[in-house]
């Protein structure tokens, strides 16, 4: 038999649950005034296709420690979906941005760095390469050149 007392802490608790789920719902995002961009909310859009030059720096990419530097998740997807791999015929590393998403294989934080870089695994016919980016402190200066080994998709005019 439930008490006066136990049927109050009861409800108590109940109210309490009932507030605490809807201040969750309150505090998620409203989907409709998230920024993504074009090519996300866009399959046909191509505004996503970087111009990229030829490589100058022979390491750039292949390790931690000299990462392709972007500005932002969405920025570091196009980047890998406008490369091919340096190949006869040249093929692209992924069809567009959405393809180079599960590409992700982990974020490191090298020591002294201070910033946190991506490794990406990247498949070129037979062999599987490891990209390093990292696309969380660009400041402005986003990489415009390609990695040794591969090509860029669409050319600088």
């Amino acid at each position: 038999m439930i008490t006066a007392l136990g049927l109050v802490v009861l409800l108590t608790v109940a109210l309490l649950a009932m507030l605490f789920s809807w201040g969750l719902v309150q505090m998620q995002p409203d989907r409709n005034t998230l920024s993504y961009p074009a090519w996300f909310m866009d399959p046909e859009d191509t505004s996503w296709q970087l111009r990229l030059a030829a490589n100058s720096d022979p390491g750039l990419g292949l390790s931690v420690s000299d990462p392709v530097r972007l500005c932002g998740p969405s920025e570091e997807h196009a980047y890998l979906a406008s490369l091919n791999c340096a190949a006869d015929p040249p093929v692209p590393v992924f069809e567009d941005p959405f393809a180079a998403v599960a590409a992700k294989r982990e974020t490191v934080q090298p020591l002294g760095l201070g910033r946190c870089v991506d490794r990406f695994e990247v498949q070129c016919g037979a062999e599987t390469r490891d990209l390093y980016l990292s696309p969380y402190r660009c400041k402005g200066k986003a990489t415009t050149e390609v990695p040794a080994g591969f090509l860029p998709r669409f050319s600088t005019p």
